[in-house]
């Protein structure tokens, strides 16, 4: 199995709500370029068979953008009350939950859109976990590349023109 990842940015409309839109996009952090691997990635001959499955991570953005970072520097800073006091599974769960709806617009979307896909959530919530075919993926998001890690030789599929520099 591969995976390809997703992430808040380019926008998809999953509700006619204006506060329910969904931003997309396909994360390519350790992506490659045709001639030159960035960050180890590097772009490979294999293809996608359009039968594959293949999961795609939807990361929700939290309803509150700066209560993680807020967390995290109260835990760490000597001078805070809650120095030392580190965070529950069910503690960071709230603290990255999305908006109110955001998981269920994905749902709907993905159910809508992704015929036959199966659909699971984080351990925390904040990032909707999907399988589905390369098919009806590359329909959605377009044509998707194989990469390569050259140390570690693992395979992951993206989106190929965001494997390529611009």
């Amino acid at each position: 199995k591969f995976l390809l990842f997703a992430t808040a940015g380019a926008t998809f409309q999953a509700s006619s709500n204006p506060a329910m839109r969904i931003g997309l996009t396909l994360f390519a952090a350790a992506a490659a370029t045709a001639t030159m691997g960035i960050n180890g990635w590097f772009p490979v001959e294999a293809t996608v068979n359009p039968a594959d499955a293949i999961q795609i991570r939807f990361t929700l953005k939290p309803a509150d953008a700066g209560a993680l970072p807020k967390a995290l520097q109260e835990v760490s800073d000597p001078t805070s009350g809650k120095y030392r006091q580190y965070l529950t599974n069910d503690q960071v769960a709230a603290v990255v939950a999305p908006a109110a709806g955001a998981v269920e617009a994905v749902k709907s979307w993905v159910t809508a859109q992704l015929p036959g896909a199966t659909v699971a959530l984080s351990t925390h919530g904040d990032n909707v976990l999907v399988e589905a075919q390369a098919q009806a993926v590359s329909a959605h998001f377009g044509e998707l590349q194989v990469f390569e890690h050259v140390e570690t030789g693992k395979r992951v599929v993206r989106r190929a023109d965001q494997g390529r520099a611009k």
